[in-house]
């Protein structure tokens, strides 16, 4: 077992935390996401397939993203109301901020997948995809939007199609960790949350 394997199995494991802390929303989730988002971005750098050095640059750079939103994570979530009391909450996704969600897709994975064919990415329009639908799901995690599943569901699926076709079985068994993971934490956010409303673009002061 090389290095680049152990790494895999690392982030495997450390991903698994993770998603179980995410689901129930434990503050150290982000703390483990800086540990996952790390090797994740090793990973996708050092890809090979068929013996090639073939990156999946969407990945790396979605990893890069991640890492950052972490920190933004941390600090986010000390501010949103019932952040650390012990019920699971969740927070009203507006108007402004679906739209904008939407745009950034729409209008992101085109560009992404041009810049791609560019580089030496094997999958571009399936690493674009993922890497627009990831970063507003991570953008809607540092504001506690349940609706946030969703976009993880669609984005987990595509890579671990990336991966499988790529023969990188462990980051493979990762994504289908998160895609399982994914279905359970809309299933528990959307039936155990306590939905609540934090002044901002595309939110209303009113409580349920």
């Amino acid at each position: 077992m090389d290095w680049l394997q152990i790494l895999q199995i690392f982030t495997l494991v450390t991903g698994v935390i993770y998603m179980i802390m995410q689901i129930v929303q434990h503050k150290l989730m982000w703390y483990f996401n800086i540990m996952t988002a790390s090797g994740a971005l090793v990973a996708a750098m050092t890809l090979r397939v068929d013996g090639v050095w073939s990156p999946l640059w969407a990945q790396v750079a979605l990893n890069s993203y991640f890492l950052t939103m972490s920190f933004v994570g941390i600090v986010q979530w000390k501010k949103l109301k019932g952040a650390r009391d012990e019920k699971l909450t969740t927070v009203r996704l507006g108007k402004g901020i679906l739209l904008a969600g939407i745009a950034i897709v729409l209008i992101g994975a085109p560009v992404i997948w041009k810049l791609l064919t560019f580089t030496s990415d094997r999958y571009p329009l399936m690493d674009a995809i993922s890497l627009s639908f990831s970063a507003v799901a991570a953008w809607w995690l540092t504001r506690k939007h349940a609706e946030e599943w969703y976009c993880w569901i669609i984005a987990d699926i595509l890579v671990v199609i990336m991966y499988a076709m790529a023969a990188s079985w462990w980051m493979m068994l990762l994504y289908v960790a998160y895609t399982v993971s994914s279905v359970a934490g809309l299933i528990h956010w959307k039936k155990k949350g306590v939905v609540i409303d934090v002044p901002g673009p595309g939110s209303r002061n009113v409580r349920d």
